[in-house]
């Protein structure tokens, strides 16, 4: 005999009460509220109906709407009765229940027991059904469940506060109907499993302390969750499919929304949410992603998955990382425009068909784009990385631009990085190195107006067409060992504060019997020129071989450094250790081009060899340059005369013995015209000798007095003889003075 208690009392009299209360409403004619009873008979609003739920303009979170408990207090919190053994409340009687609705409530839901429906088969007929949502004819007519009895457990408060902790899940069972649970409140779990929703459901306005399940099943038509709030998670996961439009816009989750291993052939709208946690994708076949202006606490995570339509993270804020990786598929464009991501930004092993944009986007951390990823188009213009960009081992088959890009750390571009199309970095700012090495690149790379902190490495066996680095500014040095050159290396107006490196000695460890002494120099094809136009660089490192094929095709105008040599150069591999005719040969390479012969290539180089204590060496470069002036660029007589002059008289004020020999010649040749005179043989040789020495020193007199009275006794073939010997010296004696003041060289 069952024990009376004043529990059981208590509950048979709660009970008693509300269904009588139910019945007389319904006799007197008032109607019921759906509310109250769950019925199918309430419409949403217009705007909860409608196929296009209305979303705010897209506006960058901050953050500030993070998810807090206080704001679920209207959720109708019902502490749940004592356990019993039996439930003590019927569905109501005259709603039409079907036998396996009355023992799905009565047996299991207020019982805290799985609605199995496979287990109330089993019961009837002793044997289980296989469960398997995507085909309908799996499941039998006891089966199914109504919407409206769903309903009745959710928003009728009799049945809400008999539930257990353990919340509703319902497993295999078919639904026809529409769900419609907008503007309801729940504080216990809310599980579809392996079922079929075919018309889907509305949970507008759904407010629950719990999770919201649909796994393993099947929802024909549209999820619609506007405004959703959920104080844990929301799992639509484990094989699921969705046929339809899945609308989350303005959901505000606090724990994960897990969409993983499932399939989505409508749109996934999380447009304006606030996700306290992750959202993850991982195995799920998606088409449109559309998360714009939404907020998210941990990761976004697409693990192996597919997206055959866009994702959009445009002005979004993910706390965490942003993980597209392990071979993941996406088919549309990827778009974190004006977003903030805390973490990195993971876009490896993975496939990229559209564009992948995070222009003007903030990534606090690292961007990688490596690991044998392949992408079409790639924009990061006027984005702002805290740390590395790293595209090693990846294919990009369209651009990648980067105009006006801020990098905290370095641009890695290595290992094997394919570029078919065009690279664009104008005007971006690179706190660490620009790191391009072993890489190939099959059109031009544009990096104008390039800030460098560290320095830029060309090298490694990379394969460029043409460089733009004009107007760059580069805080270290410049390396372009051992790569090739197909095109344009373009360095106009560029600033190297450290070394031009072409290539520099081996150190003593690496070296071996037979192998190479020197870091392989750049090849330079036929196609190849070296514009090196107005640069400024500290110092230019490297070997004899590296300017090879150059010939023609070597622009040095302007070209200005304060050494030949780098800190990795020995003494005998410097520019300045090799002779003369070498460094001409190099300042000649730059001749054979469209414009006019400029002589600062070799001022420059002469310079730098005088002040390095070279000085000889370092005046054969600007004789040479006289002499080229002087044969090939005088524009008029008067600067070819004087060229000549200087050429003839004091080897353009470098070798200014020449006009004491030029002198000397004029001494003798004048005394040997004064001896030939009739006046000359009577006075002998040495006195012929002494008296042209006397007109060859300009402004003095040795013996006035006696040099003009002989004067007078010449023929006047002799007198004009010795006024032109005398303008003659006195020219030669002004080139010396110019030569020996330094006015002339």
């Amino acid at each position: 005999m069952r024990e009376i208690s004043f529990r059981g009392i208590f509950v048979q009299a709660v009970a008693v009460f509300g269904m009588v209360w139910l019945f007389a409403t319904a006799a007197s004619g008032q109607s019921i509220d759906d509310d109250a009873l769950g019925g199918s008979n309430t419409q949403p609003t217009e705007q909860e109906a409608s196929d296009e739920t209305p979303e705010k303009k897209p506006t960058r979170s901050t953050g500030s709407a993070s998810i807090d408990p206080s704001t679920l207090s209207r959720v109708e919190v019902l502490p749940p009765l004592l356990s019993y053994s039996k439930c003590e409340l019927k569905l109501p009687d005259g709603f039409d229940w079907t036998p396996q609705e009355v023992w799905a409530w009565e047996e299991r839901a207020c019982l805290g027991e799985r609605i199995d429906m496979r287990v109330y088969y089993e019961q009837k007929y002793g044997r289980k059904f296989t469960c398997r949502a995507s085909r309908p004819d799996y499941y039998p007519v006891e089966a199914e469940l109504s919407a409206n009895f769903i309903q009745t457990m959710i928003r009728q408060p009799l049945y809400k506060r008999l539930l257990h902790d353990r919340g509703i899940e319902i497993y295999c069972a078919r639904i026809r109907d529409e769900i419609r649970l907008n503007d309801s409140q729940l504080h216990r779990p809310l599980i579809f499993g392996y079922s079929r929703l075919e018309k889907g459901g509305i949970f507008v306005r759904f407010r629950s302390e719990s999770i919201l399940a649909i796994i393993g099943s099947v929802v024909s038509e549209r999820l619609e969750g506007y405004a959703l709030q959920l104080a844990s998670d929301l799992l639509l996961s484990n094989g699921s499919r969705f046929e339809k439009d899945v609308r989350l816009t303005g959901a505000r989750v606090m724990g994960n929304i897990e969409a993983n291993k499932s399939i989505f052939e409508g749109t996934f709208r999380l447009n304006n949410a606030d996700v306290g946690r992750n959202a993850t994708f991982n195995g799920s076949r998606m088409n449109a992603v559309l998360m714009a202006s939404s907020r998210f606490g941990f990761n976004i995570t697409a693990v192996g998955a597919t997206f055959s339509g866009p994702l959009n993270m445009t002005l979004s804020r993910v706390e965490g990382s942003v993980n597209l990786r392990g071979n993941s598929h996406f088919q549309n464009i990827v778009t974190l425009d004006s977003a903030l991501v805390q973490g990195n930004v993971y876009a490896d092993s993975s496939r990229f068909d559209g564009l992948f944009n995070l222009s003007s986007a903030e990534i606090e951390r690292s961007v990688l784009l490596d690991k044998k990823s392949t992408f079409n188009e790639v924009r990061m213009a006027s984005a702002t990385i805290g740390r590395n960009v790293n595209a090693e081992s990846s294919t990009f088959n369209g651009p990648f631009i980067g105009d006006l890009a801020t990098i905290g750390g370095t641009l890695i571009i290595r290992n094997g990085a394919l570029f078919k199309d065009i690279v664009r970095f104008p005007r971006a700012k690179i706190a660490g190195s620009l790191e391009a090495a072993s890489a190939v690149f099959e059109k031009p790379i544009d990096f104008y107006g390039i800030n460098i902190n560290g320095g830029a490495f060309l090298k490694d066996q990379s394969t460029f067409k043409d460089v733009n680095l004009s107007a760059a500014t580069i805080g270290d040095s410049l390396q372009l060992t051992g790569s090739t050159f197909d095109g344009r290396l373009d360095l106009t107006n560029a600033t190297i504060a450290r070394e031009l490196h072409l290539t520099s000695p081996l150190p003593a460890e690496d070296r071996t019997v037979d192998g190479p002494t020197n870091h392989p120099p750049p090849i330079w094809t036929d196609k190849a020129h070296l514009i090196l136009r107005n640069v400024t660089a500290g110092a230019i490192q490297d070997t004899a071989s590296a300017w090879d094929n150059l010939s023609g095709r070597l622009d040095l105008v302007g070209l200005t450094y304060e050494r030949l040599g780098g800190l990795r150069s020995t003494r005998d591999s410097t520019m300045a250790a090799r002779d003369e005719d070498w460094l001409l040969d190099w300042l000649s390479m730059q001749q054979d081009r469209e414009f006019a012969f400029m002589p600062q290539p070799y001022e420059q180089l002469g310079r730098i060899l005088r002040q390095t204590g070279q000085t000889e060496k370092g005046e054969d470069i600007l004789y040479a340059l006289r002499d080229h002036e002087r044969t090939h660029d005088a524009t008029t007589i008067g600067i070819r005369l004087w060229l000549t002059f200087t050429w003839l008289f004091i080897g353009y004020g470098y070798e200014v013995l020449i006009v004491v020999l030029w002198l000397f010649a004029l001494m003798i040749g004048g005394g040997m015209y004064i001896f030939w005179t009739p006046i000359g043989r009577q006075l002998g040789v040495r006195w012929c000798l002494f008296y042209s020495l006397d007109m060859s020193i300009p402004f003095v007199d040795l013996n006035p007095e006696e040099h003009w009275a002989l004067t007078q006794t010449m023929s006047i073939g002799t007198q004009i003889y010795t006024g032109i010997h005398r303008i003659v010296a006195l020219i030669l004696a002004s080139f010396l003075a110019a030569g020996m003041s330094g006015m002339v060289g």
